[in-house]
């Protein structure tokens, strides 16, 4: 698995938690965000990089290891909120679906 490298780290420390949820959002999607050192997909094309990312020998190893950090320093439920109620361009649930869908699932407060 890949680790944060310290330049990384120093990044993602000084971010706020929106910008925190975008970058999740973009990293669960194959996309580098911009700003954030040391991309594991530059030069590859972007239909390579689920490949490269769940291929076993992969060099890159999983960026997983940046999305669980996320989640711990905002909070999966942020996370998750973020991308139901403002980044899905198709089924985008309001503040009061995505509170009844969180509670259902058994979400922590």
């Amino acid at each position: 698995m890949t680790q944060i490298t310290k330049r990384q780290r120093e990044v993602l420390e000084k971010q706020d938690a929106e910008t925190l949820c975008r970058w999740h959002t973009l990293i669960n999607s194959w996309q580098w965000p911009e700003g954030l050192p040391d991309d594991p997909y530059r030069g590859l094309p972007p239909d390579e990089r689920a490949r490269v990312e769940f291929h076993n020998s992969s060099p890159l190893g999983k960026t997983s290891v940046f999305l669980f950090w996320i989640e711990d320093r905002v909070s999966k439920k942020k996370v998750l909120h973020h991308w139901n109620v403002a980044e899905r361009k198709v089924g985008r649930m309001t503040e009061a679906e995505f509170e009844k869908w969180w509670k259902e699932e058994g979400g922590e407060e």
